[in-house]
């Protein structure tokens, strides 16, 4: 699954002040069976939409047309994200970055205030980070 697979089509029609936005979440995640995992947690919270990518190389591409993203799960250390300037993306975009590629960079994921799972990670752990940076 190398490139975008919307989980719930966006309404049709131009957007009003009373049309509701379900969030979008940017998945990014080599293996495919993974990003299903976290798709089916963020599924359980309500309607959204997920874009799934499997290399990081593709994350630019997939947000082309996005004006703001809720939240993106990358299995990309944090090193190579500011080397790949993911997290100017997704600043622009308004997300909260959620990295899924363990313990290693902890520190310095939370210092930054973004969120951090270990693997294996459970559902109420997606959730967990979803709401935001702990004090």
């Amino acid at each position: 699954m190398d490139k975008l697979t919307p989980r719930i089509a966006p309404t049709s029609g131009a957007m009003t002040p009373e049309t509701p936005t379900i969030p979008i979440f940017l998945v990014q995640e080599s293996d495919f069976l993974v990003a299903e995992d976290i798709v089916a947690s963020l599924q359980s919270l309500g309607p959204c939409r997920a874009i799934l990518v499997r290399h990081p190389i593709d994350v630019s591409s997939a947000l082309a047309s996005e004006h703001s993203v809720s939240a993106a799960f990358l299995e990309v250390p944090y090193v190579d994200v500011l080397n790949m300037k993911l997290d100017k993306i997704f600043n622009e975009l308004g997300a909260l970055i959620i990295l899924t590629t363990g313990a290693d960079d902890e520190c310095q994921v939370r210092s930054v205030g973004w969120g951090i799972l270990v693997r294996p990670f459970t559902e109420q752990m997606i959730h967990k980070e979803l709401k935001g940076p702990r004090d």
